[in-house]
């Protein structure tokens, strides 16, 4: 379930040329593993719990860094589901 270093960069290189923005792309990447259990994938909790609690941060605006941050409708819907 975790990424490798090099994946890890590269994916992170391809969202900041991109535009895609890290809540979202921690919401489909959490999706996405909820959907591997049933297809007979193990997965680690902590990697689940590490894209929620992200995601949980984004969208409630408890964030550790005090930052002000924005999240789109479609953030705050996919959120939802996810969290349903």
């Amino acid at each position: 379930g975790w990424l490798s270093p090099e994946q890890s960069y590269v994916l992170e290189e391809y969202c900041s040329r991109y535009g895609v923005r890290g809540c979202l792309r921690h919401l489909y990447y959490l999706n996405d593993l909820l959907d591997r259990p049933e297809q007979g994938f193990m997965i680690d909790p902590q990697l689940l719990h590490y894209s929620y609690v992200f995601c949980t941060s984004h969208v409630s605006g408890n964030r550790p860094d005090n930052n002000v941050s924005t999240i789109t409708i479609e953030e705050r819907d996919r959120f939802s589901e996810i969290k349903e």
